[in-house]
């Protein structure tokens, strides 16, 4: 570090709706941070990804079709990791579940893995 530059790390909770977050987001990107999942999910999986990529048991258009009814926003480039939420990426959008919802889509999931 340079004199008068400074290094400060802390864990950020943000809890509140789609569109805080998106605002929230949008700004974090464009200040001099670098943003990191928790460790936890850094050495279990590459954030947004899962064991078995979904894209390779269903179509895009059959994915489209799974989740068109569900609350989503855009992807923020340089943010990964943390969304608690059930969620799914999907090209440059995260589709947000509830909890029915998210059932719907594990059982539809899971139909299609033991076909």
């Amino acid at each position: 570090m340079q004199k008068g530059e400074i290094e400060f790390t802390t864990k950020l909770i943000f809890k509140g709706s789609v569109e805080e977050f998106q605002k929230l987001s949008e700004n974090l990107v464009k200040l001099p941070v670098k943003l990191e999942p928790e460790r936890i999910w850094r050495l279990w999986k590459k954030a947004g990804s899962m064991p078995i990529p979904i894209d390779f048991m269903f179509r895009k258009d059959e994915l489209r079709k799974l989740v068109q009814a569900e609350e989503r926003f855009k992807l923020i480039k340089d943010i990964n990791g943390g969304i608690r939420n059930a969620h799914f990426h999907i090209d440059d959008e995260i589709v947000l579940f509830d909890r029915v919802a998210f059932e719907k889509f594990t059982e539809k999931v899971a139909e299609r893995m033991t076909r």
